[in-house]
């Protein structure tokens, strides 16, 4: 069936320039760097105005933002693709993990423009700690699953070990962004992660 719904040409070309501003930017951001790119530059490299950037995007962070929320997608994936019969401990870190690969590939510059943006701002959406995040769900889910196999502690409710993983988790996230010695942020990130779990949450 033909759907009712059409976009006006209009509707179809504010699209298409909003793609092209946020494609050309985050381009431009990735291979530069965030602070040696301009929004006059973006907006020249894009073949367009200063304005019509400002019209999709209230600032270069907002582009960070909006790319990053594509990492939902990323732990949907490596949720949904588990191998069958896995632990919750291993539920959790490899979906997570998967999180940690993503954001290291965007690097350091990427990811501290994402918490300066987030932590910045008052308002709005706080994305990175959100509770309505797709991955809080998804935690809760196999935190939820581990306390019914009795291979997680059932004395805390499974709000509060969901709360404690997605904290050891972020944590993770900013101390690899924040601080300047370099590390890898997945390989130090599920170290942490596993001796979290088995020292806090599994039932010993």
């Amino acid at each position: 069936m033909e759907s009712e719904f059409k976009l006006t040409s209009r509707q179809k070309k504010a699209l298409e320039s909003e793609k092209l501003l946020f494609d050309t930017a985050l381009s431009l951001i990735l291979r530069k760097g965030f602070h040696n790119v301009h929004i006059e530059e973006i907006a020249k490299e894009a073949g367009t105005s200063v304005g019509l950037f400002y019209k999709y995007f209230k600032s270069k962070d907002e582009v960070v933002v909006r790319h990053y929320k594509k990492i939902d997608e990323v732990y949907l994936n490596a949720y949904e693709n588990l191998r069958p019969n896995m632990s919750a401990t291993e539920k959790l870190v490899e979906t997570l993990q998967a999180g940690f690969t993503f954001s290291e590939e965007l690097g350091k510059d990427f990811m501290s423009i994402l918490f300066t943006n987030q932590f910045g701002l008052k308002g709005d959406l706080h994305y990175v700690m959100n509770k309505e995040r797709l991955i809080n769900k998804i935690v809760h889910e196999i935190v939820d699953e581990g306390q019914q196999t009795n291979e997680f502690r059932t004395d805390l409710d499974v709000d509060m070990i969901t709360s404690m993983v997605f904290r050891c988790y972020t944590g993770s996230f900013f101390e690899w962004t924040l601080l300047e010695e370099s590390k890898n942020l997945t390989e130090d990130g599920i170290k942490f992660l596993r001796l979290f779990i088995e020292a806090a949450v599994m039932v010993r």
